[in-house]
């Protein structure tokens, strides 16, 4: 980031002093103070979404990549109408769509552009810039806090499970937490609980095993299930079990977004 002082004003130009010494690039997020509060951004008028970014998108569906990030996200419009693109060019697609909050037009809007997100990343040099600096831990925290929002009652009865297979996990201070989940929420929702002991997430899906590796404290795999959960965990102790990460004894918490439910065990 590179900060400038204006210094004269020469017709429609400005003569400035560089203070703060960066390197500036083509799009560069500009923001313009006076006394001590924007006046303006220069960057307002620009397409949230370049053509040169479109291009970029139609390689990365092409790829299959997991997720999109979309930087200085004015509206939730935007992430509807790159999500409609994607639906459209890669029917049956998965692809999560993430919001970057980086500017003052981010938090105009920040509810309905994280209730149209799969996730959002906080940009705090960016966002730094452009509010004081002491503002940024809150205006964080207010993020996660809306992303951490239940809005069906089935996921309060899943965010209710994990909340406490959490608390039972650090009270009886077990060794491992596996959660088995067909679409990752109920892994996700765990990893918000933050667990003293390593997690464990099983499913069937590959890209939902590699989009899991963006969850807190997680360690994915990929299994085949089958409708016999005792046949799933003796599976998954086997597998663990030779690669070093569990031993026979342990204890551990096991739940599943199938079968809704919680299992205390030792490890054969």
């Amino acid at each position: 980031m590179a900060r400038f002082e204006v210094i004269e004003k020469i017709g429609p130009d400005v003569k400035c002093r560089c203070t703060d010494p960066g390197l500036l690039l083509p799009r560069a997020n500009l923001t313009f103070w006076r006394d001590g509060s924007i006046v303006r951004e220069r960057n307002a008028m620009l397409p949230t979404i370049s053509s040169k970014d479109w291009l970029d998108i139609d390689f990365g569906i092409a790829e299959g990549v997991d997720f999109i990030a979309v930087s200085f996200v004015k509206s939730a419009e935007v992430i509807r109408h790159l999500k409609s693109y994607i639906a459209a060019r890669s029917r049956g697609s998965d692809m999560a769509v993430i919001a970057k909050i980086e500017s003052i037009d981010s938090l105009k809007n920040l509810e309905e552009i994280i209730r149209a997100s799969d996730g959002a990343m906080v940009a705090r040099g960016d966002m730094g810039a452009q509010v004081p600096l002491e503002q940024v831990p809150s205006i964080q925290q207010k993020i996660v806090q809306l992303c951490s929002v239940s809005s069906s009652f089935s996921d309060k009865i899943s965010e209710e499970i994990c909340n406490s297979a959490a608390k039972m996990a650090n009270g009886l201070g077990v060794d491992a937490v596996f959660v088995f989940t067909k679409t990752g929420h109920m892994a996700s929702l765990l990893s918000r609980c933050r667990p003293d002991c390593p997690v464990f997430a099983f499913t069937t899906s590959t890209s939902v095993r590699r989009r899991l590796n963006l969850q807190w404290g997680l360690i994915p795999f990929r299994l085949a299930f089958s409708d016999d959960m005792e046949s799933n965990l003796n599976r998954t102790f086997s597998l663990l079990k030779a690669r070093g990460m569990i031993q026979s004894g342990d204890l551990v918490i096991a739940l599943s977004d199938m079968l809704q439910s919680i299992q205390v065990m030792n490890v054969p």
